[in-house]
């Protein structure tokens, strides 16, 4: 089944997509895109440095930036018998901003009305950090930090069972009963 997916591509476009996934796995690229992007924003702007990226690596894997280009897609896969999913890639906002949560909110409800108009179903994923500020992000990171090396003590180096979580929790006076099974 995984041919179908490329059973349509010409051959200059599965060229394409050897390089491009072979790029995308290589640690040079992992470890410097990110860096030399932003120098390309700063250098040619955003609009040109998008164009750019969707015209190239971006367009094997998204729809573009807009609703119109998402159902141009999913249309152009049903067509190959390809079911499509929506995925609202960002990660976290600078600071929380009700407003701007509203209008994402917004967006993702008009996205998922326009891939399902006139269709049964459609799928839609949604990361939820999308929704909640880097600050807050980074703070719920420590959290987990902490909980998991301060308070639990957890060492990867160990598998951590039952009564290590017991333990760990009673030392800091968190005293709970366990459920009969």
């Amino acid at each position: 089944m995984l041919s179908a997916i490329f059973a349509k591509d010409s051959t200059y476009m599965l060229i394409k997509k050897f390089y491009v996934y072979k790029l995308m796995g290589s640690n040079l690229f992992i470890n410097h895109s990110l860096g030399l992007m932003n120098i390309a924003y700063k250098i040619c702007g955003i609009r040109l440095t998008n164009f750019a990226i969707n015209k190239t690596v971006g367009s094997l894997f998204t729809s573009g930036e807009t609703i119109q280009t998402l159902v141009q897609d999913i249309n152009a896969l049903e067509k190959n018998n390809i079911n499509g999913v929506a995925n609202y890639v960002v990660e976290g906002i600078p600071i929380q901003d009700e407003k701007l949560v509203s209008g994402v909110y917004s967006h993702m409800l008009e996205c998922i009305g326009a891939q399902t108009e006139g269709r049964s179903e459609g799928h839609f994923a949604l990361k939820l950090t999308a929704l909640i500020s880097t600050d807050t992000m980074t703070r719920l990171s420590r959290a987990q930090q902490v909980f998991m090396n301060d308070i639990l003590k957890f060492n990867k180096q160990t598998p951590i069972d039952i009564s290590d979580l017991k333990n760990s929790l009673l030392e800091r006076g968190i005293y709970f009963e366990e459920a009969e099974v």
